[in-house]
């Protein structure tokens, strides 16, 4: 009488996840990929089509069917999962229908019966800012140049997530951006933080640096005032670009630029402002983020603008689309110039 097979032993093995090992010892070299999946979304909420599992080996890594043997799992095995939680894609689905809104909305943010801008009690605090604040210069203004006041958290940084350098939280193209912009603008840097959180990320992502650029000012949360939202029924801290102004009067709302992911930090300067969409879950959406290659392009086309009063920065993304599309035109005519034969025989 022939013995019973015996069933495939237990694998014990661990998948790393936001910095967590999750241990896995209840599946065989026997179970299927699908199985791993289901005990992981169990564990992190992360979806399996969402889920990116590296240390997988083997042909079939896409196949919820093949067994974990063929996918080179074994006992002592270490995997890392990579991928986001359905809440927190429900969040960003939310935040950026909340962002398209923003694009579409002509009203201004947090405005009642009197615009912000013009409450004699909010100019009263940017007057105190004035006088009382000091902007940090590390370079002084150049003439004739313009501003652009960038924000850090989730602007060109994402704080919140996790990561084993600083690259893999820092924006795509940061350096880029500065580059191009840096012809044309002073540049100052205002985080609702503290200067020194503001020194220490600004080194690691080694913008002091660089030869190609350099910073011209740093403003920290001492610098934001508190101003009533009717929008919101609270109290909502602002950036006032006139505590810049008031300061540095070369610049003014004719040539400053304020880029920043959080609408409400215009809400005293609504016509200087551009929102960008906010850079968050790093691992997921890093590899594909192109913005600031897009704020950059506009930049540059909007720097010989003699007045940026004129200008209306939600519709930043057309203008620096159309820009792309002249210089792409323009630089494959420049080739043909340079390569005549391409045209083919005469």
């Amino acid at each position: 009488m022939a013995a019973a097979a015996s069933e495939p032993a237990i694998i014990a093995f661990s998948v790393k996840y936001s910095g967590k090992e999750i241990q896995i010892n209840s599946l065989s070299s026997d179970s299927s990929l699908a199985q791993l999946q289901s005990l992981l979304y169990e564990a992190t909420r992360v979806a399996p089509d969402n889920m990116k599992l590296l240390g997988l080996k083997g042909k079939n890594l896409s196949d919820s069917l093949a067994k974990l043997s063929e996918l080179g799992v074994k006992s002592g095995s270490k995997l890392m999962l990579i991928g986001t939680p359905d809440a927190e894609i429900k969040q960003v689905t939310e935040e950026k229908h909340e962002s398209v809104e923003f694009l579409e909305d002509n009203e201004a943010y947090c405005d009642g019966e009197v615009k912000l801008e013009h409450r004699p009690e909010y100019l009263d605090k940017i007057e105190r800012r004035i006088r009382e604040y000091k902007i940090t210069e590390l370079q002084a203004p150049r003439a004739g140049k313009k501003l652009l006041v960038l924000d850090i958290d989730y602007t060109f940084f994402d704080h919140k997530s996790v990561g084993s350098h600083i690259d893999e939280l820092t924006r795509p193209y940061i350096h880029h951006l500065l580059t191009v912009a840096y012809p044309h603008y002073d540049i100052a840097i205002w985080s609702a933080t503290s200067m020194k959180w503001i020194y220490s990320k600004l080194g690691e992502m080694r913008l002091f640096a660089s030869e190609m650029f350099k910073i011209s000012l740093l403003v920290d949360s001492l610098a934001c005032i508190s101003v009533y939202c009717e929008e919101d029924e609270a109290n909502v801290n602002v950036k006032p670009l006139a505590v810049i102004w008031g300061q540095y009067p070369q610049y003014s709302a004719s040539n400053t630029i304020m880029i920043d992911d959080i609408r409400r930090n215009f809400a005293m300067n609504p016509q200087s402002g551009l929102r960008i969409r906010p850079f968050r879950q790093a691992h997921q959406h890093r590899q594909h983020d192109r913005e600031l290659i897009r704020i950059a392009e506009y930049l540059e086309a909007i720097a010989d603008v003699e007045d940026f009063r004129e200008l209306d920065h939600r519709r930043w993304e057309k203008y620096a689309a159309k820009r792309a599309k002249k210089r792409a035109k323009l630089e494959q005519k420049q080739g043909d110039s340079a390569n005549p034969d391409s045209a083919g025989p005469a």
